[in-house]
């Protein structure tokens, strides 16, 4: 055999080896990019589990947060006075809005401040019911009213007294971004009930619950 001949039959073998290591190359890229292709599934599988787990602990911890305010109520626009009685205060209230005196609920009622507080301002009092049917009946007293005024516990003016549900910080933040939807023209009423906050757009459309600012969306 000459040298040509033994370099010809070389050369063969060397094409058939790259011929063969490309095609084991090939294999091995398309191995991996599937193997790529099922990790990236898998990843976001697990990504979209994880946000659905968190989705639920965050409706978990809004729900228990509603739950542990569910007896209160804040009470607004009454001028704090030095040596004021707010146990006073709310039998005025309660006999004002149609309530038997002798039957006055039990509650616990703090101004939401730190001393010293000055004396003619107007930081909100919390009052938290033994009861929450108690809590329920002074409410929907007060809603049946919508007249409670400072003249009506003693005070030599008409301003207005107003009761509210009071919120969680997540849900506070929800109906203040509703109150401007509202400003703007977008919503036409903004109340709460049970500690979650509802919006109602325009038109005939009923009340829709807002549990989050997502939800305020279909508003803007």
């Amino acid at each position: 055999m000459s040298i040509d001949d033994l370099w010809s039959k070389i050369e063969a073998k060397l094409d058939n080896f790259k011929q063969d290591l490309d095609k084991r190359i090939d294999g091995l890229e398309d191995s991996l990019a599937a193997f790529k292709t099922e990790c990236g599934s898998k990843i976001d599988r697990l990504a979209d589990s994880v946000s659905g787990v968190r989705h639920d602990v965050d409706r978990a911890n809004a729900s228990i947060g509603r739950v542990e305010k569910a007896n209160e109520l804040i009470i607004s626009g009454v001028p704090y006075q030095q040596n004021e009685n707010l146990v006073a205060m709310f039998g005025f209230i309660v006999t004002r809005l149609g309530c038997d005196e002798s039957k006055i609920p039990l509650a616990s009622l703090a101004r939401l401040a730190k001393s010293p507080i000055a004396v003619g301002s107007t930081p909100p009092i919390i009052c938290e019911f033994a009861l929450r049917a108690d809590r329920n009946a002074f409410y929907a007293s007060y809603l049946n009213h919508r007249d409670l005024n400072l003249s009506h516990i003693g005070f030599q003016n008409t301003n207005r007294i107003y009761v509210n549900e009071n919120l969680t910080k997540e849900d506070r933040e929800i109906r203040a971004a509703a109150l401007r939807l509202k400003k703007e023209g977008k919503v036409q009423k903004v109340y709460s009930r049970n500690g979650i906050v509802y919006a109602k757009g325009r038109g005939n459309a009923p009340a829709e619950p807002c549990p989050t600012l997502e939800h305020l969306a279909v508003f803007r």
